[in-house]
């Protein structure tokens, strides 16, 4: 029984003899259950506590909005970088959805605790050998 969509409940309905209330019971609970993210890539690292690691996930998530029912990515990580003087500071590069925004993100002791939007001074950010490049100051002040 296809419940994916609303169009595809209904007739699935029809089709099997199943109540419509049944059907539409059903396709809420899988547009909740599968528009949550998935995790899709998660990286461990250390952190400056020795009892504390850190966790980069990548995510998709469903988008129910639009009708082709594909697995939407919500953010893209380019590069991340931990500091070389301080375990506890990561930075990460992220390019926003379809070329929307490059945002800079602070991350310490796994906590976000800054994210700029360097859209209006910067362009898309890439990851490559050849133009990827990130390092952080000897002070931990600029990247």
């Amino acid at each position: 029984m296809d419940i994916s969509t609303p169009q595809a409940a209904e007739t699935s309905a029809k089709n099997s003899g199943a109540s419509m209330s049944f059907v539409r019971a059903m396709h809420e609970t899988y547009v909740e259950t599968h528009g949550k993210p998935s995790i899709v890539k998660a990286s461990v690292y250390k952190t400056a506590k020795p009892d504390i690691v850190g966790v980069d996930l990548v995510t998709s998530q469903r988008d129910f909005t639009n009708d082709t029912n594909q697995a939407t990515d919500i953010g893209s990580k380019v590069l991340s970088l931990q500091s070389p003087t301080d375990p506890s500071l990561r930075a990460v590069l992220r390019n926003g959805k379809e070329k929307s925004g490059c945002f800079v993100e602070i991350w310490c002791d796994g906590i976000l605790t800054s994210n700029y939007d360097v859209s209006a001074t910067h362009g898309q950010f890439y990851g490559d050998e050849t133009f990827g490049s990130l390092a952080w100051s000897n002070d931990n002040s600029y990247l």
